[in-house]
């Protein structure tokens, strides 16, 4: 089930990147994201590191497509784990 919430979360984000994202919109799914992860695991150690990718992320230099990239690859990496 955890699992699956995540997967949903992974596709969204990559239908959004196919679109123009805008800062808004990446900031809608950052949160969906960050809620989503809390309920698919209980895992501090897993929030603690996304948060530092959200973080890293937080650069103003970087676009916002550039910034869910980073948020993505780090849920693509733990999804096996969850």
């Amino acid at each position: 089930m955890s699992n699956i919430g995540i997967q949903n979360v992974i596709n969204q984000g990559l239908n959004l990147m196919q679109n123009s994202l805008t800062e808004q919109q990446y900031q809608i799914w950052l949160e969906y994201s960050k809620s989503m992860l809390a309920l698919a695991s209980k895992n501090q150690n897993i929030m603690m590191n996304y948060m530092q990718v959200i973080l890293s992320a937080s650069n103003p230099l970087l676009a916002p497509y550039q910034r869910i990239s980073m948020c993505l690859r780090y849920l693509i990496s733990i999804q096996s784990i969850l």
